[in-house]
């Protein structure tokens, strides 16, 4: 006689015994009924072990294990009445399986099965001080806290970056150098960052390391600035600031500075080293004035005056400057010039006269400076700017002329009574108060023979 069994499990049909994990059917599904409802069946007596009903019901048994599947923590294989079925465990009962902090809890649902379910008090912890842990439909989540929140970290690290992330610095208000990179770490002090730091007055100038600093930055004494003024906090425009600045006409030249080299801007005469300007400083106007080749003294005494006919001061280049005044002298007979004096920065006053004499100059009016050496009778002398000629003269005692290879403004003036140390000189016209500006470019015109010399220097008064 064939048995039809209903087991009830929960007012709900008894379904299969799955795994503990889910979607895992631990039982067969022959402890399904028709329909899905957990019936058992039987034949006979039940004594068929493990056959199934003509009409596809549950198994008979005689004992639980005689039944499909396996037995787990969410229901156990049963046989009562010769019919298998699943004691199921209550839903929601915890299994002994659980993963710690990963948002999720396993659990039994009611009929035999293992279901995992999201849990937010299953909270997974990073143990960073940067986060906020919590969970969000089962699965971890890790916020950042507020950027600039302080933590303890390796390596000097002490604050919350954006992203949640202990570092060392997120700017440069966390660090000594005020510099903080781009790596979160903390640069150390220099010259070029950017930054007002290292004992800086303004940024990246001044103080002991850092250049110095330019007019208009600030400074807290005068080795801050590079033009070494300092007032109000603030470095000035100075002569040595290597800036054009201030009342200059040209980089460290020309207004309050010293004159401009010829070449470099100007609004004034007064602007230029040669005391003159035409926007830019031109060339000198020196002239040679007096030139003595022998005096009672002999060979040596000798002396060269030099004038200024302009009515403003020249300054003269010093002995540095790439293109120096030079006195050059070449003998009848040489096959070169030779140089017998250099300038080095003196002044000659407007109309003024500087005096440069021989080893042996025997006149009362003082020298100014003195020549290197003594230079012949016969002679071709020239006052030049580096490769520039500003003045030249030719003389000789006697009838040989220079040929096209010397240095000669016009024809060669005869020197008369040189053999008798006489003390004779030649002399720009119009000469004496008069003073020395006759330029025709002719030696023979522009200059006379007079008797006794009649030199001047520096302190000389200006003529006319």
């Amino acid at each position: 006689m064939r048995l039809l069994g209903l087991f009830a499990l929960a007012s709900t049909s008894l379904l299969a015994a799955f795994a503990f994990q889910a979607g895992c059917n631990t039982y067969g599904e022959d402890l399904i009924g028709a329909g899905g409802s957990g019936s058992t069946s039987t034949t006979g007596t039940g004594n068929n072990q493990g056959g199934e009903n003509e009409g596809g019901g549950q198994s008979a048994c005689d004992a639980p294990t005689d039944c499909p599947g396996m037995d787990g923590e969410c229901g156990t294989r049963t046989c009562e009445k010769g019919l298998c079925g699943v004691d199921a465990a209550a839903a929601g009962t915890p299994t002994s399986n659980q993963t710690p902090g990963d948002c999720k809890t396993s659990v039994c649902d009611g009929d035999g099965q293992v279901d995992i379910a999201p849990d937010d008090a299953d909270i997974e912890a990073d143990d960073e001080d940067c986060t906020v842990d919590t969970c969000a439909d089962g699965s971890p989540v890790h916020t950042p806290v507020t950027e600039g929140s302080p933590c303890t970290g390796p390596f000097n690290a002490k604050v919350c970056n954006a992203v949640g992330v202990c570092v060392e610095c997120i700017d440069g208000s966390d660090c000594l150098s005020g510099s903080c990179t781009q790596e979160f770490t903390c640069a150390p002090a220099s010259c070029n960052d950017g930054i007002e730091n290292n004992g800086e007055s303004d940024i990246d100038c001044g103080g002991n390391q850092c250049p110095k600093c330019l007019e208009g930055d600030d400074c807290n004494s005068p080795n801050d600035c590079l033009g070494g003024i300092c007032s109000g906090g603030t470095c000035q425009p100075s002569c040595t600031d290597m800036t054009q600045n201030g009342n200059e006409t040209a980089v460290d030249c020309g207004g309050s500075c010293a004159p401009c080299a010829v070449g470099l801007g100007c609004a004034t005469a007064g602007d230029c080293q040669s005391g003159v300007c035409s926007g830019t400083c031109g060339e000198y106007q020196l002239l040679i004035s007096e030139l003595w080749p022998r005096g009672p003294g002999g060979g040596n005494d000798d002396f060269v005056e030099i004038y200024n006919p302009l009515s403003v001061p020249v300054t003269l280049p010093s002995s540095a400057a790439m293109d120096k005044v030079e006195i050059v002298t070449r003998a009848e007979g040489s096959a070169s010039y030779s140089v017998k004096w250099t300038a080095n920065g003196q002044t000659i006053p407007a109309r003024g006269h500087l005096l440069l004499v021989g080893s042996a100059y025997s006149r009362a009016t003082a020298a100014d400076d003195p020549l290197l050496s003594g230079f012949p009778d016969e002679i071709s002398l020239v006052l030049r700017r580096g490769a520039t000629t500003l003045d030249a003269a030719c003389i000789n005692v006697g009838t040989n002329n220079f040929d096209g290879t010397f240095i000669c403004e016009g024809p060669q003036l005869t020197y008369v009574g040189s053999s008798n140390n006489t003390d004779r000189s030649i002399e720009r016209l119009p000469g004496g108060a008069a003073g020395n500006a006759t330029d025709t470019g002719n030696t023979s015109v522009d200059f006379v023979l007079i008797t006794p010399s009649a030199p001047q220097n520096l302190q000389s008064p200006a003529t006319p």
